[in-house]
């Protein structure tokens, strides 16, 4: 299961991974993951929390793919991992018999706004995910080292023009 924001979404849509494999939505921040109310099932009329939908997912394997939409300067790295390893520790708290996986946060392209400034920003954030994932017991998967190019931002081929979305292509090289 890929769980998460508008990258989890975008793998959906680009039907990379089924609507079964994904829950999460667009926009959705670390600080308000285990409180969003997201995830629905088919013979169910309840709306769950990404948490509480695992253990009904029975999933072997989660990738959490979120901090995308806490780069804007309004969030410490100490607060944003604090808000990581709580929402890392209550997938586990909820289903215990999955691996989880932690996804690093994929670069942002050199023309984009600001982006000297993300991108340091985006490093900070996926060292502090790496260290907490070690420190829990998780894997983390870097995901951005496959999406930058030689100049420490992302490839420009991998992004929609002017935009942090990821393309095919880019989806394809972060798989």
């Amino acid at each position: 299961v890929f769980a998460g924001d508008q990258y989890a979404v975008t793998l959906q849509k680009d039907t990379r991974i089924t609507l079964n494999q994904f829950v999460g939505q667009e926009g959705l921040q670390i600080s308000k993951a285990l409180s969003t109310s997201c995830v629905n099932f088919a013979s169910d009329a309840s709306i769950y929390t990404i948490p509480q939908a695992i253990p009904k997912m029975k999933a072997r394997r989660v990738f959490v793919m979120l901090g995308a939409n806490d780069l804007d300067g309004s969030v410490s790295v100490d607060s944003f991992i604090a808000d990581y390893k709580q929402f890392l520790q209550s997938i586990r708290s909820a289903y215990a018999y999955c691996d989880i996986i932690a996804v690093g946060i994929p670069p942002v392209t050199e023309d984009s706004t600001n982006a000297a400034e993300t991108q340091t920003r985006i490093d900070q954030f996926n060292q502090a995910i790496a260290a907490a994932s070690s420190d829990l017991g998780f894997k983390y998967l870097n995901t951005a080292e496959a999406l930058k190019g030689d100049d420490g931002y992302g490839k420009a081929d991998y992004y929609t023009s002017g935009d942090i979305h990821l393309k095919s292509a880019g989806l394809k090289a972060a798989l």
